[in-house]
C-alpha cells in the first residue's frame, strides 16, 4: 500500500537526518509527513481516479496492429466505499479497448469490473474498482492485456487477470498465474493504475 510505504520511506529518512538535523528541522518535518498521511486516510466525498488514455502498435504475422485503451471514471456504475476512508465513495471506471489492423476493425468494446466477476469474489467485486489495464505484449496470433481489479485505495490488494486478443477479434480472460495478490511482490505494482 502506498500510504504506509510513503509512511515508512518518511519516518525512515527523518531517522536517518536526526544524526545531523536540529530537533526543530526534526519535528518539521515529522508534523508535515503526518498532515499528508492524515489527508490522505480521511478523504471525504465522492473521488475519481484520473481519467487516462495510452496506444501503441504491434506487428504480428507480419501485420501492424493498433491499440488504444482509454480509462474514464464512470458515473452510472455504483460508487465503491472507501477501504481506508469511511467517509470517500469512489466512481468505478469503464475501460474502452478499440484494435485495428489498417482499416480492419478487430475488436471495439467497453468492460467494466462485472466483465471479470468470473475471477473475483461477489464481496470483493462490489467493494473493489477497475483499477488497471495495460497492454503486456504482442503473441504469436494474439495481443495480451494485463487487468487489475482491486480495492480503491490499496494499490496491493487486487486479482490480476489476463486478456488475450485474437487477430481474429474474439479473446479469451484468465487469472493471470504468474501473479498471487494476496502475496504481492516487493516490487512497485503501480503500473497496473499508472498504466491505466
Amino acid at each position: 500500500m502506498k500510504i504506509v510505504k510513503y509512511a515508512t520511506l518518511v519516518l525512515a529518512s527523518i531517522a536517518f537526518k536526526a544524526c545531523d538535523s536540529s530537533v526543530k528541522q526534526i519535528k518539521q518535518e515529522a508534523e508535515a509527513s503526518k498532515s499528508i498521511i492524515t489527508e490522505t486516510l480521511e478523504l471525504t466525498g465522492e473521488q475519481r481516479f484520473e481519467d487516462v488514455e495510452m496506444s501503441g502498435d504491434m506487428v504480428i504475422n507480419e501485420k501492424q496492429y493498433h491499440y488504444s485503451i482509454e480509462r474514464k471514471s464512470s458515473d452510472d456504475l455504483p460508487l465503491v466505499q472507501g477501504d481506508f476512508s469511511k467517509n470517500a465513495k469512489f466512481h468505478d471506471n469503464k475501460v474502452n479497448l478499440k484494435i485495428t489492423c489498417g482499416d480492419r476493425s478487430v475488436l471495439t468494446q467497453t468492460f467494466t469490473k462485472y466483465d471479470f466477476s468470473a475471477f473475483v469474489d461477489a464481496s470483493m467485486l462490489k467493494n473493489s474498482v477497475l483499477r488497471g489495464f495495460v497492454f503486456m505484449e504482442g503473441l504469436e496470433n494474439a495481443l495480451e492485456f494485463a487487468i487489475a481489479v482491486g480495492y480503491p485505495q490499496d494499490d496491493e490488494m487486487y486479482v490480476p487477470i489476463l486478456l488475450k486478443v485474437k487477430t481474429d477479434g474474439t479473446f479469451t480472460l484468465e487469472k493471470d498465474p504468474m501473479m498471487d495478490s494476496t502475496n504481492p511482490s516487493n516490487g512497485d505494482d503501480s503500473s497496473m493504475e499508472e498504466g491505466v
